[in-house]
This record gives structure tokens, sequence and C-alpha cells, in this order.
């Protein structure tokens, strides 16, 4: 699945071409934020998804839709890491273990995988 189609069936796909790469290019800088500021703590992981949050509101798309934007993005290769930890990070922040779709085994497993090649 390609970043568009993730978009597709969200309550907002009233987004011009333009600011959907915007969101994909906001998305890698947030990723790479990520990569180079990462702590291990619950301060850190707050603050990340506050960050997650806000972009998602600045292109329309609500708290309500958090868990269909990240069950979407999940999928999406070259985000998929990006979307585990944000998955992962709401789960430890607001102990909702059934927070989207994926399972723990299922995310480790396919990092896993992906590692192997």
């Amino acid at each position: 699945m390609n970043f568009s189609e993730a978009l597709y069936d969200l309550p907002n796909v009233n987004l011009t071409k333009e600011q959907v790469n915007e969101l994909h290019s906001e998305l890698k800088n947030l990723e790479r934020f990520f990569n180079e500021n990462y702590k291990n703590d619950d301060k850190f992981a707050s603050d990340f998804v506050d960050k997650f949050s806000s972009l998602l509101e600045k292109y329309g798309f609500y708290l309500d839709v958090q868990e269909s934007f990240l069950n979407n993005l999940y999928p999406v290769a070259e985000f998929k890491n990006l979307a585990g930890n944000i998955i992962i990070m709401i789960r430890n922040t607001s102990h909702e273990d059934d927070f989207c779709e994926f399972t723990y085994e299922q995310m480790i497993e396919e990092m896993q995988n992906d590692s192997e090649y």
C-alpha cells in the first residue's frame, strides 16, 4: 500500500495533492525527530504523541481518527516503523492495550522479518 492509498478511506479525503505531499514530508520529519531524540520515558512518549496529534489536526484529522490513521499507515512500508512506535507509545501512555488492530506480537514479528532482508 502506498501513502495516498492509506489516506483514501479516512474521514478527511478532501486533501489536495499538495497537502498529501506536505503531510508525507511532515511525517518523515516526525520520524527523523523520533530517531534522533528518542528517550525511553513517559514524558518523551507523551510529548511525541502530542506532536503527532497536532500534525494530524493540522490536516483536519482529529483525535477520533488517530487510531484509523495509524491502522492505515502501518501497512505503508516507509512508515511501518513510525506507525508501530506511535501505536506502542499510545498503548503505553494510555494503557489501552487494544489501541489499533495490530498486536505487539505481529509488529515484533514483522520488524524481525524486515530486518532479515
